[in-house]
């Protein structure tokens, strides 16, 4: 079994891959966005606030990792692999030009445990540099136009998803100006599932429960 279908067993695909953006919310706590979006359907979860440092997310990804063992979801760290790894997470995810081989370096450290170790890919050349460097999953983007950001590259589009999925053995996520509506598309390009920001967003609208 590969460490990614040990960790997403209690999941079936198409699979749904939220990314954080706390900004968006200046209105909460980063405790209380936390929280909420362990509420959304999200099969997995990335914690991607950039303005934070290791110090300042490492209560933040303490908590994350506690939440995803309670609701059986997957809980992944944005850059920061060793801080993952000590705090119990399920994984973490590389930028395109993050170096891969340190972070398997560092899971093995840690006595190589179930961890995932996912990378941003931007093109089919980029999907099978960061299969053979060993990654265990791949975002790819953009697929279409982004809608919550300006994207430098133009749109892959459904064809290329197709093809760059059905060119590796790891899963492939489709990254960018996708939305819950386009999972069925985006399975029968052969994709593992749908991540982003937007679709989170929109799942997260309305006030706070407690």
């Amino acid at each position: 079994m590969s460490i990614f279908s040990d960790i997403f067993q209690r999941h079936s695909p198409p699979y749904l891959y939220g990314i954080s953006n706390r900004v968006a919310f200046p209105g909460w706590a980063p405790e209380d966005y936390l929280d909420r979006i362990f509420s959304s359907p999200a099969h997995a979860l990335q914690w991607r606030e950039k303005d934070l440092s290791a110090a300042e997310s490492r209560p933040l990804v303490t908590r994350g990792a506690e939440l995803a063992s309670r609701a059986g979801k997957v809980f992944l760290v944005n850059t920061h692999v060793e801080l993952a790894l000590q705090e119990g997470a399920g994984g973490s995810h590389l930028t395109s030009k993050q170096d891969l081989s340190h972070a398997v370096r560092l899971r093995e450290q840690y006595g190589n445990r179930p961890f995932l170790l996912g990378k941003s890919a931007h093109s089919h050349d980029d999907v099978l540099r960061a299969a053979a460097e060993g990654a265990d999953y791949v975002l790819v983007s953009p697929v279409l136009n982004p809608l919550s950001k300006e994207s430098h590259a133009p749109a892959l589009g459904f064809s290329e998803l197709e093809r760059i999925a059905r060119s590796v053995e790891i899963p492939v996520f489709a990254l960018g100006g996708v939305v819950e509506p386009d999972l069925d598309r985006i399975a029968s390009c052969g994709a593992a599932g749908l991540a982003g920001i937007t679709w989170l967003m929109r799942a997260m609208e309305g006030p706070l429960e407690r």
